[in-house]
């Protein structure tokens, strides 16, 4: 089990309700960590199998695979 800070649990939760969210901050700050929290809410929430996730370099996509995997 992961363990998230409280800033980064109401990331994860306030996704829920909001069309867009946004997680930004500097290295170090647990942002993938977040996102992945986010997905694995939303596919438990919602019972999909497909949801996109956008990265702005093809490594950080890789980090976001290799974490949700």
């Amino acid at each position: 089990m992961i363990n998230y800070n409280p800033s980064q649990i109401e990331a994860i939760l306030g996704t829920i309700t909001e069309r867009l969210s946004v997680i930004q901050g500097p290295p170090g700050t647990g942002k993938t960590k977040v996102l992945c929290g986010v997905v694995t809410n939303w596919v438990n929430h919602t019972k999909t199998d497909k949801i996109l996730v956008c990265a702005p370099s093809n490594y950080a996509a890789d980090l976001v695979a290799a974490e949700l995997h």
